[in-house]
């Protein structure tokens, strides 16, 4: 993992891992069948990280958790995000953390196709947002908006009205890519919310 924080995962390979521990890259099979074990072994530490959440929350607040948690995990190890999403068979950690949640929404009143539709918009709005943030390259909107008036005035006499507002409001409030991501968030989980709600008024 520390390997892949300093130089991304595609540096990760047996024989740079080998170099890194002081050993050639034959001596790290006695111990691993293959690289794909030591990738299945990272995501579990990453899902280590991210955590499966405090199980006495309601459904909303322990997803709420877990995204914030997963955000934060992906921020220290930008790799990671890739490498947890395209796993080509789930550990063991995955499976868990899966059935830990579902079996909250479910506890909620959540049907099983719901519950499923749920963690995929969740998990969709984070994963998103991660790549997002990860390609930006401020973290608030004061750091991407010249103050200058000179540019509101610009992209005015553009035709750009409706942007140089956004703009003139950018500089003066300094959103920060956090905000963001509570917005989106509440969105996604009130969303949700009255999902529950209509599903309960059902006969």
């Amino acid at each position: 993992m520390a390997l892949a924080d300093q130089h991304g995962l595609d540096v990760l390979t047996m024989r740079r891992l080998g170099a890194e521990l002081g050993f050639e890259a034959m001596a790290l099979y006695k111990h691993v069948p293959n690289k794909d074990t030591i990738l299945a072994a990272i995501t579990d530490a990453v899902l280590d990280e991210i955590g499966l959440g405090d199980p006495s929350l309601d459904w909303q607040n322990l997803l709420r958790e877990q995204a914030r948690s997963a955000l934060e995990t992906f921020r220290r190890h930008p790799w990671a995000l890739g490498l947890v999403e395209r796993q080509r068979e789930p550990t063991e950690r995955t499976l868990l953390r899966l059935d830990r949640l579902l079996t909250v929404l479910r506890g909620a009143g959540f049907p099983i196709a719901d519950a499923a539709h749920a963690l995929w918009a969740v998990d969709a709005f984070v994963y998103g947002h991660a790549i997002q943030e990860q390609n930006l390259p401020f973290t608030s909107s004061a750091d991407a908006t010249a103050a200058d008036p000179a540019v509101f005035d610009a992209l005015r006499q553009s035709g750009l009205s409706a942007l140089a507002e956004l703009a003139e409001h950018s500089a003066a409030t300094d959103v920060r890519t956090d905000d963001e991501f509570t917005f989106g968030l509440d969105i996604v989980l009130n969303g949700l919310a009255e999902r529950l709600r209509t599903a309960r008024l059902a006969p």
